[in-house]
């Protein structure tokens, strides 16, 4: 009985072992990006480059005896990308991190970054963590986040315009949602820098619309005239 038990471990150690050399073998067929360090979970990229592109894992050239491998799980397998200093990095395209599908921590720090396209984040439902700080963005649609469930926004740094576009980070604000409220966050307003916070900009948000009308007998088909009054709330 022993000797049986003790050939099912070495058995499945056997296993465990060609599972383990299988996946390193899968994870080295894609390059990391000649500026970062990668691991089978991570893309880390802290050094200076002026790459106009977001850092992709180039597939490698496994001749023609290459196994048949599904690309999109070792992609799926990165759960965390951080970019830093690079600044030729200016707008973060919808097709960027389509492949990232099981991402969870997105970092883009101190690049030049100035445009992200309405649904670069469509495919990553998983994102929880999102760092934009010190970039020169603008503006942020809240678009872009309706679809997550982010524990974390980081927007240090980043000096947007006032107006109606950032008016949903002023209400995270208040709310202390993804973090905003423990950040200082400002916006420029024709030639000086305000406290986000301090921001107001008349008829940003939806109007209150109310329908009054007296009690009036009307025969079905008869034209009925109703007034329509709107009411602009106003919040500092």
């Amino acid at each position: 009985m022993d000797l049986w038990f003790y050939s099912i471990r070495i058995y499945w150690w056997r296993v465990l072992f060609l599972m383990s050399i299988f996946q390193d073998y899968l994870s080295s067929m894609l390059d990391c990006p000649p500026t970062c360090s990668c691991s089978q979970t991570e893309i880390y990229c802290n050094k200076s480059d002026n790459d106009r592109f977001f850092p992709l894992l180039a597939l490698q050239d496994t001749g023609s005896n290459g196994t048949n491998v599904d690309i999109k799980e070792l992609f799926k397998n990165i759960t965390s990308i951080h970019i830093e200093n690079w600044t030729g990095l200016q707008t973060l395209k919808d097709v960027d991190m389509e492949l990232y599908t099981g991402l969870q921590r997105l970092t883009i720090m101190n690049c030049n970054l100035k445009v992200i396209q309405p649904r670069a984040f469509a495919q990553n439902s998983n994102l929880r963590y999102i760092n934009l700080s010190k970039n020169p963005l603008t503006t942020l649609s809240w678009q872009l986040f309706q679809n997550l469930q982010l524990a974390e926004l980081r927007l240090d740094g980043v000096v947007f315009e006032c107006g109606c576009n950032i008016r949903w980070i002023q209400l995270w604000m208040q709310r202390g949602e993804a973090g905003l409220h423990t950040q200082e966050l400002y916006c420029k307003n024709e030639d000086s820098q305000i406290r986000l916070h301090n921001m107001y900009i008349q008829k940003c948000d939806l109007p209150e619309i109310s329908v009054s009308h007296g009690s009036v007998l009307v025969t079905e088909g008869d034209n009925v005239t109703c007034e329509l009054q709107w009411i602009w709330t106003t919040s500092a």
